[in-house]
């Protein structure tokens, strides 16, 4: 969608797609470029950021039963 050049479209989606699950992180990613096509670079990095975090979560919970073991 934010492809077609629909970006305020696409940010509320994906921005409804944190709210229902905030451990996606391709959602942060997606606002990221978003934001990085408007040359809001600032506002970009914290969603890129985000996006990290998230992913670190999924990585440390899917891990999480191999490291135990």
């Amino acid at each position: 969608m934010w492809r077609s050049g629909k970006l305020d479209d696409a940010f509320k989606k994906y921005k409804q797609s944190i709210e229902s699950n905030p451990n996606f992180a391709w959602s942060y990613y997606y606002l990221g470029e978003i934001l990085a096509a408007q040359n809001k670079w600032q506002e970009a990095v914290i969603q890129y950021k985000e996006a990290v975090i998230a992913l670190r979560i999924k990585v440390r919970t899917f891990l999480n039963p191999v490291c135990a073991a």
